[in-house]
């Protein structure tokens, strides 16, 4: 038998067992991704439905009449509502999708609906993308697609062929290869323009950093977390680990237990989006040794801050800078984002002096919480000869007795005074709301600063990864005569924390909490977790940003490198040998055209040349025959007979006809 692949016209005939075991198989894997962000009764349904299916083709089941189906409909239309509310947003969207692939299942019948299931899954795969866009997501998509196109071609397959699967693998590949080239071609060449709009992530659903408020505990779930937050590459040797403070926001308002934004700071009218307009804001900043400069690719935060070290003197576009020297993006970040900038690392920040407004912001707290601290704070301020001993002797205390720990338990009415007289055990969050309050008790401006300390160095491809448990709060104090003067109480209780990071400041209780310890302990799946990252990282470098200059800088560097006319000639030549591939391989492939369908060609051929009729568009050779027998009813049996044997042949494979065929065709006669 010729081996190689007949198909068929789309049908209405029956979906066959192979067809169906693929399209199942294809269901399966473009669904799994969504098993991550989707409701748990998503996938169970979906289990529901494929036994269904199973029945039906067993012929043990029934398909579902209207009114199971409008139960089912009315059951998933209430799940997704329980599940999401009134507000239904991105993953409702998503949701309501994927029950509507996994519903279609019950009631799909016919080629037509396996070729409606198909489109429909290839929706689906395109959405896992809303959520996942690392590199082994792009690969996982790409196996998803051959899968359904898979199922799709064997939709168009006679269920009676015996083609060998490896054929329709290979026939499969060659469309496959074209487009990834054309992909490849139109993403290098074609015009980058700035989105037209952007589809958020649901902020519930959102791996999500710091946010606008810092309370007791609030870092704590941040810091059980191995997720990045952000990846930094340098321009030259990077700082020390010790001085990686990556700022973020700062907290000017207390109430007694949490820090949040103070109304000032909320004024977006202060933010700057021109640089020049900005240096204002810059004037007081006192460059102490050479400045940095590196590239941050963001993950999404759902939150609109960006981290940057120390004080930042330069930025890129579509960020803003704030009196606070923080820089904020134009919206929240939904979308892995690229930016870069330029900061001194030491420095001072030195004003003419404070407001009166900024004075009474950055003193005030409730009278009436943390009584005994206040008390201890201003006893020990009148106790001691200045300002300084006072500062000394607070950060005394904090390295006398208290523990850093992941577990510091659950704090009162007055968490810092349980804090400071009772558990005397925290981490970042608890030490700098303590000694941001004990300044201001002893009337000495303070503010908290959250954002992220150090970093893990990545040499397979010089980068440091910061992830979210990181996450980090200090102080920064006004004292006259120096200005804004950054102090980290976490240092005089952990030094460790601030020298080499989180990984090394815990005890063995604590490092149970922290996510991904067997693959740290272990040399060889930390070697390949940082492969793993490293390989990401630079799929978001040079392929999730590849924005507007990123094209530009790449025309500019292939402009340096290459003879333009050489180029065109090169371009016109691979131009014209495609074209004559092309036509090649039409002219082979018309020569190891089918026996059945020549003698077909041949066939209608005679007619059109003897009667002027000939087969119209979207016509099948059934209902061509049955034209020509009532226009020619001398020709109705030789026609219906004919036809007959070729459509046995062409698609119930039927090939020992084949002589029959041949000879009633060269018989034919108008």
């Amino acid at each position: 038998m010729d081996n190689r692949i007949r198909r068929r016209p789309m049908t209405d005939s029956l979906i066959s067992r192979r067809a169906l075991f693929w399209l199942l198989l294809a269901q399966f894997f473009a669904l799994l991704p969504h098993a991550l962000t989707s409701p748990l009764w998503v996938p169970l349904v979906w289990l529901a439905v494929v036994v269904w299916r199973w029945k039906i083709f067993a012929h043990k089941w029934q398909y579902p009449g209207r009114l199971v189906k409008a139960l089912l409909l009315i059951i998933c239309c209430g799940g997704l509502f329980l599940s999401f509310g009134s507000k239904v947003g991105t993953s409702g969207m998503v949701s309501l999708l994927l029950t509507g692939f996994i519903l279609k299942l019950l009631e799909m019948k016919r080629q037509r609906d396996g070729l409606l299931l198909c489109f429909l899954g290839y929706l689906v795969v395109a959405t896992q993308f809303l959520f996942f866009s690392t590199i082994f997501a792009a690969v996982y998509g790409l196996f998803c697609l051959m899968l359904l196109s898979y199922a799709l071609l064997l939709l168009s397959v006679s269920p009676q062929d015996d083609t060998p699967a490896s054929l329709h693998w290979r026939g499969l590949a060659v469309p496959v290869v074209q487009a990834l080239a054309l992909m490849l071609v139109l993403f290098l060449f074609f015009p980058r323009f700035s989105p037209f709009w952007a589809v958020p992530v649901d902020g519930s659903r959102a791996k999500t950093g710091m946010s606008d408020s810092m309370s007791p505990g609030s870092f704590g779930e941040l810091m059980r977390s191995s997720a990045p937050a952000f990846r930094v590459g340098f321009d030259g040797a990077p700082p020390d680990v010790s001085v990686m403070y990556w700022r973020g926001l700062v907290f000017g308002a207390f109430d007694g237990k949490g820090w949040t934004l103070a109304p000032a700071q909320r004024d977006l009218s202060r933010l700057r989006w021109d640089k020049s307009s900005a240096q204002s804001y810059l004037a007081p900043v006192v460059p102490e040794g050479e400045s940095v400069s590196y590239q941050v690719i963001f993950e999404p935060s759902e939150q609109p801050w960006l981290f940057v070290l120390g004080a930042v003197n330069d930025w890129s576009a579509g960020a803003a800078l704030d009196p606070d020297l923080n820089l904020r993006w134009r919206r929240p970040i939904s979308q892995r984002i690229q930016y870069s900038a330029t900061s001194h690392v030491r420095y001072s920040f030195r004003e003419a002096a404070l407001s009166p407004s900024s004075r009474q912001q950055y003193l005030s707290f409730p009278a009436s919480h943390n009584p005994q601290t206040l008390a201890a704070a201003r006893q020990w301020r009148v106790e001691s000869e200045s300002e300084q001993q006072y500062i000394n002797r607070v950060l005394a205390y904090f390295g006398e007795a208290f523990t850093y720990t992941l577990r510091p338990g659950v704090l009162g009415e007055h968490p810092v005074d349980d804090f400071l007289w009772g558990s005397k055990a925290g981490f970042c969050e608890h030490f700098a709301s303590a000694f941001a309050l004990m300044m201001r008790a002893a009337d000495i401006p303070a503010r908290v600063a959250t954002g992220y300390l150090g970093g893990e160095y990545n040499a397979t491809e010089n980068y440091w990864l910061v992830r979210q448990r990181d996450a980090h709060a200090w102080v920064e104090i006004w004292q006259e005569d120096k200005g804004w003067v950054m102090i980290d109480p976490t240092a005089s209780v952990a030094p460790e924390r601030v020298e080499q990071g989180i990984d090394f400041s815990l005890d063995e209780a604590d490092q149970q909490l922290l996510g991904n310890l067997f693959s740290r302990n272990l040399a060889i799946f930390n070697h390949l977790r940082l492969k793993m990252d490293a390989l990401n990282y630079q799929w978001s470098r040079w392929v999730l940003n590849y924005d507007r200059d990123s094209q530009q800088n790449f025309f500019e560097r292939w402009r340096e490198l290459i003879n333009w006319q050489l180029m065109g000639a090169l371009i016109g030549g691979i131009s014209l040998l495609i074209l004559a591939t092309f036509q090649l391989r039409l002219f082979l492939q018309n020569r190891r055209r089918d026996k059945v369908d020549v003698l077909y060609l041949a066939f209608m051929k005679k007619i059109q040349t003897d009667t002027g009729l000939k087969i119209n568009a979207g016509e099948t050779s059934g209902q061509f025959a049955l034209r020509i027998a009532g226009q020619r009813r001398e020709l109705k049996a030789s026609v219906t007979s004919i036809t007959a044997l070729y459509e046995r042949i062409k698609y119930g494979e039927e090939r020992a006809l084949l002589p029959d065929l041949e000879k009633k065709v060269n018989q034919f006669r108008v």
